[in-house]
C-alpha cells in the first residue's frame, strides 16, 4: 500500500530503479547535495528543473497533467507562445517574447537560459546564419548544462532529449565533441560523431517516446552526411538499417517525427544500392511486394541468426544494427519493389501533410519543448468547487482558512503542497505526480507496464494477459487513476483478442497481416503502414 506519491517520491524511485547515481543525474544542473535534498521533499525545484530531471532518467514529459503555481504557470505560457512564433517563423513577435522570458529570468535558471539561446539559435538558422555562428550558438546553450563536450565525456552522460539534439546540432555545425571512435585528433568527423551519438542515446535508458523525438533525427542527418560521399553496399545496408530502426521505433510509439526525411533517404540509398548491384543483376521473374517481402524475409533470418533476444523476447535491435552479417539480396528486382513501396509511402504522406495545410519536412525542433497538459492550480480548484457545488466553506473546512482559498482561487499566491493536495484529494481529484499511466514510485513496476503496452501493440495476447495479471498486484489499487487504467487496458486486451480472431480468419496464408499504426506530429490526423524493412535488414 503506497502513501500519496509526489514529485520527489517518484523521482527518487525512478533515480534508484535505474542505478543512477546523484552526481550523474545532476551534473551541470545542481549539486549533489541539492539533489538529494530535492528527493527528500526539503527542496522543491521550479517546473523547468522538475522537467529536465525527469528528461533526463529518460521520461516524457509531454502528454500528462501538471499543476503549477501562478508564476511557474505565466512562465510556461510565454514559452508555449514563443514555440508558436518560432514554428510560424513571426521574428518580431519571437523576439519580443524572448524578451519577456528574459527578464523572467531573475534567478539565473540554467534551463529557462538554455530555452531562450535554443530558440535564438533556431532563428538563426531561419536567417541562414553562418556555420560558424550556428556552431557557437547551439555550443553556448548546450554549455549551459552539458559544460564538458569539449572533454568527450558527453558519451557517457545522463542528458535529456532537448540536451541530446542541442548536441547534435552542435556536431552538425562542426563543434568539437572530444575524441570519438578511437580518434587522436579532438576535432572528430562529423558522421563518426553522430554515429557515437547514436550509440549514447541507444545506452542512456530513455524512454522511447523520448528516443523517437530523437533517433529519427539524428539517423537523418547521419545518412545525409554519409552520401556526401560514395556509399559501397556495406555502407547502404548499415544505413538502412539505422533509418529501419528509426522508422520502427516511430512506429512503435506512434509518432511521425522525421518520417517524411527517413522515407526519402531510403529511397534513395535503396536506389544507390541497386546500382551497385546492376553489374551482378541476373534475369528474374518480376516480384511482387509479398514476393519480394517473403524472399527477403528468408535471407535476413539467415543473417540476424545469432542476434541476441532481449530480456522480453524480442530480437536486439542495437545488435542487429551493428551486426556485420551481410544480407545476400536476392536480386535487382527485390530492391525495386521494396524502393517502389518506400516510394508510395512518401506520396502518400506528402498528400496527407498538403491536405492539412503542414509542411512534409520537419523544420524546427520547437516539438521537443511543446506540453500542452499545464494547469494552474487555483484554476483547476476553482472549476472542479463550483463544478460540484460546494462552497468555499465546505471545501476548505479542515485543510486552510477562506482567505486562503480565495487567493489561491484568484491566483494571488504560491500554495504548500499539503494543502492543494487535500484539497484535491476533497474534490476527487488525484494529487499524485504522474509520467506514466499509472501511479507508482517503482521502477520495476513501470518496466512491466511498459512491457504491457509492447505486448498489446504487438498483439501478444497471453504475454499481455500474464503481464497485466502481474501489474494488477504489483500497483496500489486505493488509487483511482490506478483502477481505472488497468480497467482499460484489459478492455483493451479483450478487444485486441478479438480483433486478432478475425485478422486470422480473414489473413490468406502465407500473408503478412497489414496492421495500420496511427502517428503524431502535430496532432494525430495521419496512419502509415508498418514497414517491413527493420525484419528485412
Amino acid at each position: 500500500m503506497e502513501s500519496r506519491i509526489y514529485f520527489h517520491d517518484f523521482l527518487a524511485g525512478m533515480r534508484k530503479g535505474k542505478g543512477v547515481n546523484l552526481e550523474r543525474l545532476s551534473s551541470g544542473l545542481c549539486s549533489a547535495e541539492m539533489l538529494s535534498r530535492i528527493e527528500a521533499g526539503e527542496r522543491m525545484p521550479d517546473k523547468l528543473m522538475r522537467d529536465r530531471l525527469m528528461e533526463r532518467l529518460g521520461f516524457e514529459n509531454d502528454g500528462f497533467e501538471d499543476y503549477l503555481q501562478p508564476e511557474e504557470y505565466e512562465v510556461w505560457q510565454t514559452q508555449e507562445k514563443l514555440l508558436r512564433a518560432v514554428e510560424a517563423k513571426e521574428t518580431a513577435e519571437a523576439e519580443r517574447l524572448l524578451g519577456l522570458l528574459e527578464q523572467a529570468d531573475r534567478k539565473e535558471n540554467a534551463v529557462l537560459s538554455q530555452f531562450c539561446l535554443a530558440m535564438r539559435a533556431q532563428l538563426m538558422q531561419y536567417q541562414n546564419a553562418s556555420e560558424k555562428e550556428l556552431r557557437e550558438a547551439f555550443g553556448e546553450a548546450l554549455s549551459l548544462t552539458v559544460p564538458d563536450v569539449a572533454a568527450g565525456c558527453w558519451d557517457k552522460g545522463l542528458l535529456a532529449v532537448q540536451e541530446w539534439n542541442l548536441l547534435l546540432e552542435y556536431i552538425r555545425y562542426g563543434g568539437d565533441v572530444g575524441c570519438i571512435a578511437g580518434n587522436e585528433s579532438p576535432g572528430t568527423c562529423i558522421p563518426q560523431a553522430i554515429e557515437a551519438l547514436l550509440a549514447a542515446m541507444r545506452s542512456s535508458g530513455m524512454d522511447d517516446y523520448s528516443y523517437a523525438k530523437i533517433c529519427p533525427k539524428a539517423a537523418y542527418y547521419l545518412c545525409r552526411e554519409q552520401m556526401k560521399r560514395p556509399l559501397d553496399a556495406a555502407a547502404c545496408r548499415r544505413l538502412l538499417r539505422i533509418c529501419a530502426e528509426a522508422v520502427e521505433n516511430l512506429r512503435r510509439c506512434m509518432r511521425m517525427y522525421w518520417l517524411w526525411e527517413l522515407l526519402e533517404t531510403m529511397e534513395q540509398i535503396l536506389e544507390i544500392y541497386a546500382g551497385l548491384l546492376q553489374a551482378d543483376s541476373r534475369k528474374c521473374t518480376p516480384a511482387s511486394f509479398d514476393l519480394a517481402w517473403d524472399r527477403l524475409r528468408e535471407e535476413a533470418a539467415k543473417a540476424q541468426a545469432p542476434v541476441d533476444m532481449a530480456e522480453d523476447g524480442s530480437k536486439n535491435l542495437i545488435a542487429l544494427q551493428q551486426s556485420d552479417a551481410p544480407v545476400d539480396f536476392a536480386n535487382l528486382e527485390d530492391l525495386a519493389v521494396l524502393a517502389a513501396q518506400v516510394r508510395k509511402w512518401r506520396i502518400v504522406l506528402t498528400g496527407l501533410y498538403q491536405e492539412h495545410g503542414l509542411p512534409a519536412k520537419m523544420e524546427n525542433f520547437c516539438y521537443l519543448y511543446s506540453q500542452t497538459q499545464n494547469h494552474r492550480i487555483g484554476d483547476v480548484v476553482r472549476k472542479r468547487r463550483r463544478m460540484l457545488g460546494m462552497s468555499p466553506q465546505e471545501l476548505c473546512e479542515g485543510i486552510c482558512s477562506e482567505k486562503t482559498l480565495r487567493r489561491l482561487e484568484n491566483n494571488k499566491m504560491k500554495t504548500q503542497r499539503a494543502i492543494w493536495g487535500d484539497l484535491f484529494s476533497k474534490l476527487g481529484l488525484s494529487p499524485e505526480y504522474i509520467r506514466e499511466g499509472i501511479v507508482v514510485k517503482r521502477y520495476d513496476v513501470i518496466n512491466i507496464y511498459r512491457r504491457v503496452k509492447d505486448a498489446m501493440n504487438n498483439y501478444d495476447m497471453e504475454k499481455c494477459h500474464q503481464l497485466l495479471q502481474q501489474l494488477e498486484e504489483m500497483v496500489s489499487m486505493d488509487i483511482s487513476i490506478n483502477r481505472q487504467e488497468l480497467m482499460l487496458m484489459y478492455g483493451k486486451e479483450a478487444s485486441n483478442r478479438k480483433q486478432e480472431i478475425n485478422r486470422q480468419h480473414h489473413t490468406i496464408p502465407n500473408q503478412r497481416p497489414k496492421d495500420k499504426h496511427y502517428g503524431n506530429v502535430h496532432s494525430q490526423l495521419y496512419t502509415f503502414p508498418r514497414m517491413p524493412t527493420m525484419a528485412l535488414l
